[in-house]
């Protein structure tokens, strides 16, 4: 979601529309079968809408949803936890059924909606899915075309590090993160990437300067991608798409 709202912020406004008298949102996102076609089939997507009450969206925020944004000081933006209660309806029935309760390894309580790939994500939400591309085969001239043409993109971390580990070089295993940048300094591949969780805090080894009340980092994509740490870069549509 973040990626597209980085790269596509129309997408997002034009998904979610509120009625001033229910006082209900309405959501339309795009479903399917099969929730993932990396051929860029669309055949078998189907829009969908769906409607979101407060208490759904209270239920998702109180229950960790997607953005601790949110949830400081109650002045960040709704719409993050809209579109996820919203995803969690539509695949599950109710808000409470789509959020399930994970534990990390310190013993704290996070919560995230079970919502397979980052490609079946950018299909419900964007119409169109993503193309599925390996840190090893990515180019600079490739990610930062992307960027420059506002097509979303987001870099997926491997399931597991080594060792058991949570996080390592400043990255959360099992996570999804919005790439907002790409440098090239002298042959290093930099990449700017952007935490959904709004904040880089209580995660190992940040890059040197990186501050972690920001979601924001930047990595060494080779570096990272030899440890073995990233597991995919996923590239969404254009923003012509959805003309």
């Amino acid at each position: 979601m973040g990626a597209v709202a980085f790269a596509q912020p129309d997408v997002i406004k034009n998904a979610i529309s509120y009625d001033p008298v229910t006082q209900n949102f309405t959501v339309n996102l795009h479903d399917s079968p099969q929730r993932l076609n990396t051929k860029g089939d669309t055949a078998d997507l189907k829009a969908v809408s769906v409607n979101i009450t407060q208490d759904d969206v209270r239920t998702d925020i109180a229950d960790g949803g997607v953005s601790r944004d949110t949830k400081k000081q109650n002045k960040e933006p709704l719409w993050p936890a809209i579109l996820e209660a919203a995803y969690a309806k539509m695949q599950y029935g109710t808000v409470a059924a789509g959020l399930k309760v994970q534990t990390s390894s310190d013993g704290k309580k996070v919560h995230d909606v079970d919502g397979g790939t980052t490609l079946s994500g950018m299909a419900i939400v964007t119409g169109y899915p993503g193309t599925k591309v390996s840190p090893s085969s990515l180019t600079f001239d490739q990610l930062n075309s992307a960027l420059a043409a506002h097509q979303p993109v987001t870099m997926s971390t491997a399931q597991s590090f080594g060792g058991n580990k949570d996080s390592e070089d400043g990255l959360a295993r099992s996570h999804v993160y919005s790439v907002t940048a790409a440098t090239n300094v002298g042959g290093t591949f930099l990449v700017t990437l952007r935490n959904p969780w709004g904040e880089n805090k209580n995660v190992a080894d940040l890059p040197p300067g990186t501050d972690p009340s920001t979601g924001y980092l930047g990595i060494d994509i080779h570096k990272l991608a030899a440890a073995h740490l990233v597991d995919s870069f996923d590239i969404g549509p254009k923003p012509e798409a959805h003309q």
